[in-house]
């Protein structure tokens, strides 16, 4: 029936006189060069209005314009074509569209106290179409319908799409791929992109690690031993931090946001490139490693872990922090340490007794220091900004720069600066740093770190720190180089 009313639209054009003289005129030229022979005679026609070429002549068009699709961009086409192969591989149990023939043969099959098909569709033309706004049980109740009593091949599916990311704006992919994975199919993706990764379900990750001795080995984090809380802390984190955590080579661990401003700089600093490397400096806000180390370890990615000491002593039964070491302390700890102890004996990275050896030590700090250190931990001794301080005090230029900054950002006076250079030469580094954090100075540590990783230099860096970096590039250089 549409053929029909295309071809007699059609013909409509053909009658446009200026369209009929051109038809005229090409025969007549025709007759005059070939002897008046009859099978040269040509007529002209529009679309090919065929019953069987209709369907196949409909094409896709973008934009309000009706752009045709071949000059349209490929991370747009790309789109479009998910969009459809994710649109074919929809469960088709329940029909969206029955004819009338075929409803009649499905109500036989349907008992006398059910109306789920008369609920859930609508009479239009000689057609049945499935409501839009069938409520979750009714639609329940009529795919259990379906599932019984309509023949399907049986079938599985499992969608394969390698490298989605190419031509796509980030936004556009954390957006697209994060309807593909609400999708009821089974679906491996391939990608480089952390916008997608970012957004991947954390227990649905497998990471391939190339290795010469035994090819490529793979990791799943399917069985990650993490609490339901931690899972969603940690999707959370790699959300906001894009994922890029899924393809370092090696990851560095830290606290907070001073040590992410400054250790980057402190690797250039000892002349350890990090981008080039292929290590990612992450600043997790806080001191629970715990989920981060178990994350990283089933995923085999090498680490080291940065952190504070948070030196201690103890006061009437109290831990008292935030103060400088004096001989007159008693009861000295470091709460860095004991923080690891305890993620230690949940985890048990390190053997449960070598740990009680090194507490029941005579010089049991330094003893934990080394075995930790072995295992990829590395703990100052008070927070960063005292152990830089600590580092520089016979550094004269180290100092005046530390000075400078210090002059140049605080909110406070002549009495304020001078107070801090008091304090630094007397080994009061502690309230240098209740300065930088002060309301007087309105500084702040971050920007205060911010800053400083400018015009740092070498003095700068705390032994704990340099020990990491150096750390993690050895796990990084010992890695053999796969030949391709």
């Amino acid at each position: 029936k549409i053929s029909r009313t295309m071809k007699e639209n059609n013909n409509e054009i053909l009658k446009i006189q200026e369209i009929s003289l051109l038809l005229s005129t090409i025969n007549n030229s025709l007759k005059k060069v070939s002897n008046k022979n009859n099978d040269l005679i040509i007529d002209l026609q529009t679309n090919n209005i065929n019953p069987s070429k209709v369907l196949s002549n409909i094409n896709i068009t973008v934009g309000t314009r009706g752009r045709d699709i071949r000059d349209s961009s490929l991370g747009l086409n790309n789109l479009i074509y998910l969009s459809l192969l994710m649109m074919q591989l929809e469960d088709d149990t329940v029909p969206k569209v029955l004819s009338e023939n075929k409803m009649d043969v499905i109500k036989e099959l349907e008992d006398e106290e059910c109306e789920v098909l008369d609920d859930c569709f609508e009479k239009s033309g000689d057609k049945y179409i499935l409501k839009s706004d069938i409520q979750k049980e009714k639609y329940n109740e009529l795919y259990k319908f379906f599932d019984i009593n309509r023949d399907r091949e049986a079938s599985f599916t499992l969608l394969a799409i390698e490298e989605p990311e190419a031509h796509l704006h980030p936004s556009i992919q954390r957006t697209v791929y994060k309807e593909v994975m609400k999708e009821n199919t089974s679906i491996l993706i391939s990608t480089h992109s952390p916008f997608i990764t970012s957004i991947a379900p954390i227990d649905s990750i497998v990471h391939l690690i190339p290795s010469k001795e035994s090819g490529t080995k793979g990791y799943s984090a399917a069985n990650i031993q993490l609490t339901d809380r931690q899972k969603l802390d940690m999707q959370r984190y790699i959300d906001v931090k894009r994922g890029e955590m899924y393809f370092g080579r090696g990851i560095i661990l830290v606290e907070g946001i001073a040590e992410e401003y400054l250790i980057p700089k402190f690797a250039e600093l000892l002349e350890i490139q990090l981008d080039l490397e292929g290590i990612i400096c992450c600043n997790i806000n806080g001191t629970d490693f715990k989920p981060y180390l178990v994350f990283l370890r089933e995923l085999g990615i090498p680490y080291v872990v940065i952190t504070d000491g948070d030196y201690y002593y103890h006061e009437d039964e109290k831990k008292i922090f935030n103060e400088m070491h004096s001989k007159s302390n008693k009861g000295i700890g470091y709460d860095g340490n004991d923080r690891f102890v305890k993620i230690n004996e949940e985890l048990k990275i390190i053997d449960l007794d070598e740990i009680q050896t090194a507490l029941e030590s005579d010089d049991k700090w330094n003893e934990l220091d080394k075995i930790f250190r072995v295992n990829h931990v590395h703990i100052g001794e008070y927070t960063l900004e005292v152990d830089m301080m600590n580092k520089i005090a016979t550094h004269k230029e180290s100092k005046e720069k530390l000075f400078n900054l210090f002059d140049l950002m605080t909110a406070g006076g002549d009495l304020h600066k001078n107070k801090f250079k008091s304090n630094f030469n007397t080994k009061r580094y502690n309230k240098c740093l209740n300065q930088i954090e002060g309301n007087t100075s309105k500084i702040g540590k971050g920007r205060f770190a911010q800053s400083l990783s400018n015009i740092c230099d070498k003095n700068f860096i705390p032994l704990y720190i340099e020990n990491a970096l150096k750390d993690i590039r050895n796990q990084i250089t010992s890695q053999k180089e796969v030949k391709l």
